[in-house]
């Protein structure tokens, strides 16, 4: 089963993502805090769904960050806002 990493500092989106998620079969891991995305990648996410403009850190930075680093350069992300 693939699983993706969705964070997103919006209950609403996490739920609505959870849901579409699971729903097609994948199994889904949540954060709403922008600084536990590097430690929830050891759980080896296919793919990472990542808000822009989470409070506390940007997901712009947070996405230099995996990119940068060796083990978390080739999982996928993909950027989204709500805005």
């Amino acid at each position: 089963m693939k699983k993706i990493l969705v964070a997103d500092d919006d209950p609403g989106i996490v739920d609505v993502m959870q849901i579409l998620l699971e729903d097609d079969g994948f199994e889904v891991i949540l954060t709403m805090d922008g600084k536990k995305v590097k430690t929830l990648c050891k759980q080896s996410p296919d793919l990472i769904f990542l808000d822009i403009w989470m409070s506390g850190m940007d997901g712009k930075i947070i996405c230099k960050e995996l990119k940068s680093d060796p083990s978390t350069r080739g999982i996928p992300v993909v950027l989204f806002s709500a805005n």
